[in-house]
């Protein structure tokens, strides 16, 4: 594909969040691993709703950026 004219704007605009709402969840957190290199200690965090569905978990062992040695 070839550019015939160097002046062109981009029609593509960005956008952002198209809804954002605050909604009452259940977080827990719970304590893994036995605390060795290959099972290091993190903590679970889950967020429930009333109905006890799981709604999403993030470990915390995932956030940090570790080097395999």
């Amino acid at each position: 594909m070839t550019i015939e004219n160097q002046n062109l704007v981009s029609a593509v605009i960005p956008r952002g969040t198209e809804k954002a709402c605050v909604i009452k969840v259940i977080k827990t957190t719970a304590l893994l691993g036995a605390g060795t290199p290959k099972d290091p200690l993190r903590y679970l965090y889950q967020y429930w709703d009333f109905e006890g569905k799981l709604l999403a978990q993030h470990d915390s062992c995932n956030s940090n950026v570790r080097k395999e040695e």
